[in-house]
């Protein structure tokens, strides 16, 4: 039988309440986004920050797999966990300022226990046992979570046939990086005593602390020797196919390696190097040609993933200008009521700022009136309007920004829908068919718009996604309830934009020594775009 405990029910699985989730992408319009940058950027994620991981990880698997433990994925989970816990542990105690390492953390605050012990327990620290707190939760660690999907998309790991465990790839074709030789590079770095200590501490499960400096010096993920072997081949690895497991796939596209030399000769050229990520919005106002007058597909990748970031952060300006209504001036709100208030308020808003003439101007003349702001004032002065709750200027913002990207890039879209379809980055609600709404609806009013707009786009769309994800098993992430034909506010959002890994390449640049640490180019980073 179904009873209220404490504000929830309980009861059989119709009655019973779902918990509501914060969520991302309430509106499903960032997925072109993210489809766009792992074609542009594949092989690493915003979370793989340290390229030594990958060739440390080959290195680890090969050592794993000359064992007597192949093909035990519990083993092999166990090993991993032990030596990213030790890792973590000498990286804290000799360089406890490097950022992105795996279970820091945790390492660190077992540092500043009282520990009379001459080792740290690797097997307390990384072993899995009930519900005890360790230095990661996912069961392979930070490989498992993190680095394992983005080593086998760039060719370095594959699972083993019917298992689920991991081994490093080995090809005959020279050109193409593979796991095995990155494995075998790594170790050539280091001696063989650290490296059979360094095992040895794995498989006994303690960290001597006699041991960590030797073991920091040799095993330290952010310190890679320039122009080494390990160095030449995490280059290759960055400046090869895209794809190597899949050799037909785009053509064997270098997307990734133009996109490195684009950014580099940006940061090259540019007056303040620290604003690297301006290569970007370049890109944007120069249709998909770089700062080199250079148009390649990793350039006008760029420009279409900029585009439909810009496409989304308008619709999801003006969903917070929704939700922000609903939440002020109503408890509870027929939709049709709210969108005759919404679109009133609308149409008033741009009368009242002479940004329109008359409830019937069509759409195509509010378009042309409405489009000359650049897009990064408009975002700017959205930013001012949020903070004070300022609702009608909001609303203006946020159709501003789709009316100025709409006039700005309209006969690109053929050229750039060609582009994403070819390159499978594509997906629904993306930037192209979202703003041809604007071309196939100019001769209609403003007002007869603007409400099959905020129907479609806002109201029906997110509660679409929103279904969509609770169907797949995600927690309710709506942000307005809809029962009864009745709006009920739940939650207020703000427009984010998408990370497309930008920062974590950047990391990559440091590591490599392609740039120093103000910024700049150095000159093995020149190299590589000479």
């Amino acid at each position: 039988m179904t009873h209220l405990n404490k504000g929830r029910y309980i009861g059989p699985f119709w009655g019973s309440s779902n918990n509501y989730s914060t969520g991302r992408d309430p509106l499903g319009l960032q997925s072109t986004s993210q489809a766009a940058y792992s074609i542009l950027l594949p092989g690493l994620t915003n979370l793989t920050n340290r390229i030594r991981y990958y060739g440390f990880y080959c290195w680890l698997l090969d050592e794993y797999n000359s064992g007597s433990n192949k093909q035990n994925i519990i083993k092999q989970n166990q090993f991993i966990r032990r030596a990213e816990y030790m890792i973590a542990l000498i990286m804290n105690i000799h360089s406890p300022d490097s950022l992105q390492i795996s279970g820091s953390k945790f390492a660190a605050s077992e540092l500043k226990k009282l520990n009379d012990d001459d080792f740290y327990d690797l097997e307390f620290g990384a072993d899995l046992d009930g519900e005890k707190d360790t230095y990661w939760k996912y069961p392979s660690g930070a490989f498992g979570q993190y680095y394992a999907g983005a080593m086998q998309t760039i060719g370095l790991i594959s699972n083993v046939d019917g298992f689920l465990d991991f081994m490093c790839t080995k090809r005959d074709n020279v050109d193409i990086m593979d796991g095995t030789s990155l494995s075998m590079a790594f170790s050539k770095s280091i001696n063989d005593e650290l490296k059979d200590l360094f095992i040895k501490n794995v498989l006994d499960g303690r960290l001597y602390k006699r041991d960590s400096k030797a073991l920091f010096d040799a095993f330290s993920i952010d310190s890679i020797i320039p122009k080494s072997e390990e160095w030449v081949l995490y280059n290759k690895m960055l400046f090869s196919i895209d794809f190597p497991t899949r050799h037909n796939f785009y053509k064997g596209s270098c997307i990734r390696k133009d996109s490195i030399e684009i950014i580099l000769s940006y940061i090259n050229d540019c007056v303040d190097p620290k604003k690297w990520r301006f290569f970007l919005y370049e890109i944007y106002h120069r249709k998909g040609e770089d700062h080199r007058n250079i148009k390649t597909d990793a350039s006008i990748g760029w420009y279409y993933y900029q585009l439909n970031e810009f496409w989304h952060y308008g619709l999801e300006i003006i969903f917070w200008a929704v939700l922000t209504s609903l939440s002020k001036d109503y408890f509870a709100v027929s939709v049709n009521d709210f969108l005759n208030d919404f679109v009133n308020r609308i149409i008033s808003n741009f009368k009242k700022n002479n940004l329109i003439s008359d409830d019937n101007e069509i759409l195509s003349s509010v378009i042309d009136k409405n489009s000359n702001n650049d897009e990064f004032a408009i975002i700017n002065a959205f930013q001012k309007a949020k903070k004070i709750d300022d609702i009608d200027s909001a609303i203006i913002l946020g159709f501003k920004l789709l009316f100025k990207i709409f006039k700005s890039n309209n006969s690109k879209f053929d050229d750039l829908n060609l582009f994403g379809i070819s390159y499978e980055m594509e997906r629904d609600g993306d930037f192209v068919n979202g703003l041809n709404v604007f071309s196939s609806s100019s001769d209609f009013s403003f007002s007869d718009f603007l409400r099959q707009f905020l129907l479609k786009n806002i109201i029906n769309r997110h509660l679409d996604v929103a279904y969509r994800k609770m169907g797949s098993g995600v927690e309710n992430s709506l942000k307005f309830n809809f029962e009864d034909n009745l709006l009920k506010h739940i939650e207020t959002v703000e427009p984010v934009w998408t990370s497309p890994r930008l920062f974590a390449l950047y990391s990559f640049f440091k590591d490599l020594s392609f740039v120093d640490r103000s910024g700049c180019l150095t000159s093995i980073g020149k190299e590589v775009i000479e």
